[in-house]
């Protein structure tokens, strides 16, 4: 008894759609394996089974009699595509993992900008005591406080000076101030506008520089413990040189407290006075511990 094919073409067609449907659901599984914690074990794979449309019915010429059958799958190839995908998922996990534990958050990233920029800006100079340092230890607005004092972190923030590279009096008078380094505060003149402009008035060194203001409740001074009560809160300005010594006590405490090795989060900084020296001109700046 001959047989014909009811109809080749929608049989092909549903042939695809099946297999189409077949390999999104191993990519799906693969999903779900490259999630789990690489110790936990895979989840069975469950049993394939071809969907009822994929059912080829074949009629005969002669009787009308009907015969189905189940073509074959590749099941077995199937099966390594989505073990390989899932291998590829899982690498790609463990890599950004160990990108993500290498990641080193510096200490006090927190408290960045805590006193929102605009409130420093609409605060200006002179709001809280100055803490400045030079050559003679460190002063209190004009008052000499000693050469090491302690403090307790409130806030801090970047603060940008365009000068004109020059230090005479007059020149001094032209410095400009940025909290973004973007933009001139009390104008919307760019940082680069304003050093182009003092480079045409005759000022080739002019420049930008990148101080830190620290906000900071003043916990000792003179070598005396201040009472509690009576601690001010301070604005502790460093210059250049002393920004780059606190990004690196920042980095070497953020890595003692990833190591578990401070039990305060946020403790009380020592701040010392230094004296530096740099083509015959000398400085103060700043060092930081926390002893």
């Amino acid at each position: 008894m001959a047989l014909r094919k009811a109809d080749p073409t929608e049989a092909q067609a549903a042939a695809a759609t099946a297999a189409v449907a077949a390999t999104e659901q191993f990519e799906q599984c693969a999903t779900t394996t490259a999630a789990q914690p690489e110790a936990a074990q895979p989840a069975a794979q469950p049993a394939f089974e071809a969907p009822e449309q994929f059912v080829q019915d074949y009629t005969s010429a002669e009787g009308g009699a009907t015969v189905t059958e189940r073509p074959e799958v590749q099941v077995e190839e199937l099966t390594e595509a989505s073990a390989a995908v899932a291998q590829n998922a899982i690498a790609k996990a463990k890599s950004t993992a160990v990108v993500a534990a290498r990641k080193l958050v510096g200490a006090f990233t927190d408290l960045q900008n805590v006193i929102a920029l605009d409130d420093v800006e609409a605060m200006g100079v002179g709001a809280f005591p100055r803490v400045t340092v030079d050559l003679g230890g460190f002063m209190l607005d004009k008052e000499e406080i000693g050469g090491e004092i302690k403090a307790e972190l409130l806030s801090w923030n970047f603060r940008y000076m365009v000068t004109t590279g020059s230090n005479d009096e007059e020149a001094k008078k032209k410095v400009k101030v940025s909290y973004d380094g973007v933009t001139v505060i009390g104008g919307e003149e760019t940082c680069e506008q304003a050093i182009a402009a003092f480079k045409e008035e005759g000022y080739e060194k002019a420049d930008m520089k990148c101080y830190v203001d620290l906000w900071a409740s003043l916990v000792s001074k003179k070598g005396e413990l201040i009472e509690e009560e009576d601690r001010p809160l301070v604005q502790i300005q460093l210059s250049p040189e002393s920004v780059k010594k606190f990004k690196a006590f920042q980095t070497e405490l953020g890595f003692k407290q990833a190591r578990g090795m401070l039990k305060d989060s946020q403790p009380v900084v020592v701040i010392k006075a230094q004296r530096g020296e740099h083509k015959g001109n000398r400085y103060g700046y700043c060092t930081f511990g926390l002893k």
